[in-house]
């Protein structure tokens, strides 16, 4: 049965708004609202539901990357602040940043579970996902640890551009 949100209830939705950086927001439709915006607020219902678990279902898919590192940042707050937040993600640096546990799956099997450093290694990442990558350690100003990032060999995407070849075709425009 519901029941009509209270006093109590209103101020801890303003709370969580404020906490989330989204208060501005309360006066607009969920329709309205970007892509990080709506992961923001469905994030904030559930904490005003005083949900203790939090399952997240790829927050960052289709984010930009300053949602996405804001939704991470929130998913991180809400871990320290006691909550367990169980999130699925196709991001391996997601898990190598800020998870305390990781379990990757391949074809729907358990490959590794464990440490994030010990199952997202650059060999097991490279069986699972079919490309080269190498797992790079990174200084980061300010952190007394490095941080680790997943870095795909991309072969000659990085390549220095070639000029263009001539145009053999005898019916292309500039033959």
């Amino acid at each position: 049965m519901s029941r009509t949100p209270g006093p109590k209830d209103r101020r801890l939705a303003w709370e969580v708004l404020d906490d989330l950086g989204i208060g501005h927001l309360a006066d607009h439709s969920f329709a309205s609202l970007s892509g990080g915006e709506r992961a923001l607020t469905l994030i904030a219902r559930a904490l005003v539901q005083e949900a203790r678990i939090l399952v997240l279902d790829e927050p960052t898919a289709a984010l930009d990357l300053g949602n996405a590192v804001r939704v991470l940042g929130v998913v991180a707050e809400m871990s320290r602040r006691g909550h367990t937040v169980l999130m699925t993600t196709h991001q391996p640096d997601h898990a190598l940043r800020g998870a305390h546990r990781a379990v990757l799956l391949c074809d729907g099997r358990v490959v590794a579970n464990g440490k994030p450093a010990e199952v997202l290694t650059a060999a097991t990442l490279s069986d699972v996902y079919g490309t080269p990558i190498q797992i790079a350690s990174v200084v980061m100003p300010g952190r007394r640890e490095p941080v680790l990032a997943c870095v795909p060999e991309v072969g000659n995407l990085l390549a220095t551009p070639r000029e263009p070849a001539e145009p053999t075709h005898p019916h292309h425009p500039s033959s």
